[in-house]
């Protein structure tokens, strides 16, 4: 079997299997979300993750057999060849077995029995700069040996924690004065009355013509007088 595209379809398979109790291993696996299975009711003590680095990741996949009823073969970059005979005989091992063999990516040599192909259509939850994405809508290909190709939309649901808000934040609360002071509000009323009530009229002159020099401000120092603000 191969599984080609994004990688969430993959991950579905592996948190179902691991769910109801089988075991399955992961060679390479690199680009895998071991979280994202975990979040999907997976058993990620069912899932050895195996680093084949050192190793023919083939014969891993050949070792696995004989215990392990799924295995992921997910070399990355590194490019994986099979001669034709050996993969014969790989595969007439997974049948006999009744296991299955998935690989992310195409190995020379290898004919897959199916062939499943996705990519992201629509991610749901999203709106103007606000929410988080809750759901996310897959086109799915599905191919074989035998039968034309079959596509559909598949629909991948998350499960929000409880009390999780999903609009915009809620306005903060006003701060609370401490005990005998007042509030940044009153503050702001405070200092705008007192300015105003520093203002008095300056005695001696004759304003009558100009109502704007009627006062004067205590607070900004001594003031010098024009000398013909008296004659207007």
């Amino acid at each position: 079997m191969a599984c080609h595209g994004s990688t969430s379809v993959l991950l579905g398979l592996l948190a179902g299997v691991t769910a109801a109790g089988q075991n399955a291993a992961v060679i390479g696996g690199r680009r895998l979300g071991l979280l994202a299975i975990a979040e999907m009711g997976g058993d990620l003590s069912r899932l050895p993750i195996i680093d084949p680095s050192g190793g023919d990741p083939l014969e891993i996949a050949n070792v696995l057999t004989d215990g392990v009823p799924v295995v992921v073969l997910d070399p990355g970059t590194r490019h994986v060849t099979a001669p034709a005979a050996r993969a014969r005989v790989l595969a007439q091992r997974y049948r006999s077995q009744r296991g299955v063999l998935i690989c992310t990516k195409q190995i020379s040599g290898f004919r897959p029995h199916l062939t499943i192909r996705s990519h992201v259509t629509a991610y749901i939850g999203l709106g103007p700069g606000i929410g988080r994405v809750q759901q996310m809508k897959f086109g799915t290909e599905t191919s074989d040996r035998y039968t034309p190709t079959r596509r559909t939309e598949l629909l991948l649901a998350g499960v929000d924690p409880p009390n999780t808000p999903l609009g915009p934040e809620p306005p903060r609360p006003r701060r609370k004065p401490r005990s005998g002071g007042v509030t940044p509000d009153e503050r702001c009323a405070t200092t705008r009355s007192t300015t105003t009530s520093t203002r008095e009229p300056v005695k001696g002159l004759d304003t009558s013509a100009n109502p704007a020099a009627q006062t004067v401000d205590r607070d900004a120092g001594p003031q010098r007088q024009h000398p013909t603000i008296g004659r207007w």
